[in-house]
């Protein structure tokens, strides 16, 4: 044998797995010591091996395969330097977002500028915690002691309580509720750790958010009964069962997953910790068309675990260990429209004994679960607690072109706009620049308006810099002294074109003595550099004089 043609054959039987999947060979509870073994498992073989390297036939040289795997690209992230927002809830290209004050704020276009909604005295989204509903309702959990549910009818400007909840209880994600697009029904599950709850609450609303009401109670740790539960971790509705599931904590027999019975009226068990030990345990689902997949949060190490839907509902029901992860699963978020691809997060906390890592990872699971990816992880170094991602809003509302997620116990907090590519690795983009220079305002002092339409009154003009060509508009208000019947409006035009960039006739601002420097009402992007705008005033009534005044503040920036 040529020297060529042994290595060529070494090449050959050394095939570089970059793809781990699960075949039929492993057995229902097989376990998988560490994610090297994982890689030495022939039984975990890929699901399809990259073609072996091969020898040019001209030269001899060693070409290596191609390498295409599933990537993680971060299109934008937040807090940024243009926005600094919390992404409350999000799907494809519309989002909401929360200042620090309260003040919310709506993006139609995946986040590149944002139109102020308006001001709340309740910081609303605690823990993420927000859903706009099928009908438009949005509902949120306000930050308040104890936490209270919020609904708000105009678009998520304002919310108003329409539910406390009981002292120590909490929400832990953004998935600890969910809307079943079946009823139309709502379900939150409640989370505590203070150990002292002899019922814990499945609260339900079916008007829309108006009204709700502890639909089922487990009972609690603090309970005798062997039936008891710690907390309920998430709530999801599966498109393919038509139902909402319940994932139930944490080390009690009866922690596992649980669903909606047909008729509605209670829960039933899907699989617990008492037949399946800790693989039973999770926090989000990956809802598959044959098979739940969850990352479990068992101890002292989670695993990528799969059940056949075929056994649901059996006494002794089989679930099959995938992979291992670094440590304890946490959430899941589709990744793609026909839900045939999922990522699941496990995260960097203390608890497990030996982990590999305590760094929050992010893992690509496709084909029914038998086939997953490490797509990456995030230093936990500036984290506390139990650093992790998970999505922003619900699992389901999104796909492989738009993903929304967010980190949880990071300092700060980071929320990401991103997309799954088929690639090797992502290329860096460039940071923005600074988002605004110096506010300044304006004010037209007393103004005489007089009779007719469109009559135009400017007091002042501002031309566009050369690199600084967005718009913010800090507040812009115009009043009027005396005068009845169509008031005058003031407007901020191009004079280029005479296109109208703002317009109002009373006052539009951020929260009144809550607001902030780096808070604005409105955002115009993309404007030709030396331009000049007019802020003007324009008359709209034929037969009536007004006085009025106005005043505007704004800064240029990126």
């Amino acid at each position: 044998m040529t020297e060529i043609a042994r290595v060529k054959n070494q090449l050959i039987n050394r095939r570089s797995i970059f793809r781990m999947g699960s075949a039929a060979a492993v057995g229902s509870g097989a376990v998988l010591a560490s994610a090297g073994e994982a890689q030495a498992t022939s039984s975990l073989s890929a699901l399809r091996k990259e073609p072996a390297q091969e020898l040019s036939p001209a030269s001899g040289e060693v070409i290596p395969p191609p390498v295409r795997v599933p990537v993680l690209t971060i299109s934008d992230m937040w807090p940024s330097a243009h926005n600094d927002y919390s992404i409350a809830w999000a799907q494809g290209d519309i989002a909401y977002g929360v200042s620090r004050s309260g003040s919310t704020y709506k993006s139609i276009d995946g986040g590149k500028t944002w139109v102020f909604l308006g001001s709340n005295s309740i910081m609303p989204a605690q823990r993420g915690m927000w859903i706009r509903l099928a009908s438009g309702t949005h509902i949120t959990i306000l930050n308040s002691l104890p936490l209270q549910i919020g609904r708000s009818t105009n678009d998520g400007a304002n919310f108003s309580s329409v539910k406390t909840l009981e002292p120590n209880e909490l929400s832990l994600t953004a998935q600890s509720w969910c809307q079943d697009e079946v009823t139309g029904y709502i379900y939150l599950g409640i989370y505590q750790i203070t150990d002292s709850f002899k019922t814990i609450n499945i609260y339900r609303s079916a008007d829309d958010g108006a009204t709700w009401t502890v639909w089922y109670a487990f009972p609690g740790i603090a309970s005798n009964d062997p039936q008891k539960i710690r907390h309920i971790h998430g709530v999801q509705y599966d498109p393919f069962s038509r139902r909402v599931y319940f994932m139930v904590g944490d080390n009690e027999d009866a922690a596992g997953i649980y669903r909606v019975t047909a008729d509605g009226s209670t829960v039933e068990k899907v699989v617990t910790k008492a037949t399946a030990g800790h693989n039973a345990r999770a926090i989000g689902l990956m809802c598959f068309p044959d098979y739940l997949v969850w990352a479990s949060d068992s101890q002292p190490l989670g695993y990528l675990v799969r059940m056949p839907r075929s056994e649901i509902g059996k006494t002794n029901p089989q679930v099959e260990r995938i992979y291992q992860l670094n440590s304890s699963g946490w959430g899941s978020i589709c990744a793609a429209k026909d839900m045939s691809e999922w990522i699941c997060f496990s995260s960097g906390e203390s608890t497990p004994a030996n982990p590999i890592d305590r760094n929050a990872h992010a893992y690509y699971v496709t084909n029914n679960g038998a086939t997953i990816y490490e797509l990456g992880a995030m230093s936990s170094q500036s984290a506390s607690r139990t650093p992790v991602f998970h999505p922003v809003g619900q699992a389901s509302l999104h796909d492989g072109q738009t993903l929304w997620m967010q980190t949880k116990d990071f300092f700060p907090e980071a929320f990401f706009r991103a997309s799954i590519s088929k690639s090797s690795a992502q290329i860096a983009r460039p940071s923005p620049g600074p988002r605004v220079y110096a506010w300044e305002s304006s004010s037209s002092g007393l103004v005489s308006i007089p009779t007719g339409s469109n009559t135009i009154t400017p007091f002042m003009r501002a031309r566009v810099p050369i690199s600084a060509r967005t718009l913010y508009v800090h507040d812009a208000e115009i009043r009027t002294v005396s005068g009845s019947g169509t008031a005058p409006r003031l407007q901020i035009i191009r004079t280029d074109n005479g296109s109208v960039l703002m317009e109002t006739s009373g006052s539009i601002r951020v929260g009144a003595a809550r607001r902030e420097a780096d808070e604005f009402v409105l955002q115009l992007p993309g404007l030709p550099s030396d331009v000049d705008l007019e802020f003007r005033i324009v008359g709209r009534d034929p037969a009536t004089v007004f006085s009025v005044t106005a005043r505007i503040t704004f800064a240029f920036g990126y």
